[in-house]
């Protein structure tokens, strides 16, 4: 099959390229994470809620109170004496 003379005109000045291949773009989870530090930077932490000190004048049983306490709260809570 012969070309036309614009066809010939056309691939003397447009030559195909001998090893163009198409590549898909990566996806999102494939891209590396920006390093920009607001970005990378973590969500505060919620902050702990202020419990005030309970103060007892001259505890009669320590030890009973504070496993009462523990009891209560389900949790460790430590006392100074």
């Amino acid at each position: 099959m012969e070309l036309s003379n614009e066809e010939e005109q056309y691939k003397e000045n447009y030559p195909e390229f001998p090893n163009l291949t198409s590549v898909m773009p990566t996806s999102a989870s494939e891209q590396p994470l920006s390093t920009d530090p607001i970005q990378s930077r973590q969500p505060p932490q919620p902050k702990k809620k202020y419990v005030p000190p309970i103060i007892i004048d001259d505890p009669s049983n320590t030890a009973q109170l504070l496993k009462s306490f523990n009891e209560l709260t389900d949790s460790k809570v430590e006392g100074k004496l």
